[in-house]
């Protein structure tokens, strides 16, 4: 399944590289906040959020292209006793996606699927006397998706800044019957290059 995942991934990035070449490119970059929702929301903050998208505009209303993510969630410390000093434990989820949006001039709808990174730091916690250290496991990768909505104010025929909303699922121990999920929603201001 990983082996299909970065395979697909890499087809459509190859097939936006190419596509942009001739006409139609879209590059977008972007920052904001990441919202854990679901079981993860109960032990984690919210978490800055990066991305990049490269998109071939195959036509007036339609783009195809990859997208490559990274947010890292800190532990919620008021879930910690207040004698307990804690330090580490983040939880990062980086993601590389397929991505499908439908645009007009100034809103987009997208969808994307692929691999989704997760990891965690060691932690560390101490009461003043004593140390425990829990070491992280190793990191795993998931399959997952999103789908989400943005908009856009042109300054200029290649240039406008954009607020992206994003409602992400990752799938795990699905091969066991278990279909747990991780979710987040994250919300971004843009910037985006046409080319």
């Amino acid at each position: 399944m990983k082996r299909f995942v970065v395979l697909f991934s890499a087809s459509l990035f190859l097939l936006a590289a190419v596509g942009s070449a001739s006409a139609g490119g879209i590059f977008q970059v972007g920052g904001g906040l990441a919202f854990p929702t679901g079981d993860i929301a109960d032990g984690y903050n919210s978490a800055f959020a990066f991305d990049g998208t490269f998109l071939f505009a195959a036509g007036q209303t339609f783009a195809v292209g990859v997208n490559a993510g990274y947010r890292g969630f800190g532990i919620d410390d008021s879930e910690v006793p207040a004698n307990i000093t804690v330090d580490g434990g983040t939880f990062s989820a980086l993601n590389l996606c397929g991505e499908l949006r439908l645009q007009n001039e100034a809103l987009w709808v997208m969808a994307g699927g692929g691999s989704y990174t997760l990891s965690l730091t060691d932690l560390t916690m101490t009461d003043g006397v004593d140390t425990l250290t829990l070491t992280a496991p190793d990191s795993e990768t998931k399959f997952g998706g999103y789908f989400g909505a943005g908009f856009s104010f042109p300054l200029n025929p290649s240039f406008s800044l954009g607020v992206e909303g994003k409602y992400h699922v990752v799938f795990d121990d699905i091969e066991d019957g278990d279909a747990d999920t991780l979710k987040f929603f994250e919300i971004k201001m843009a910037a985006i290059f046409s080319m």
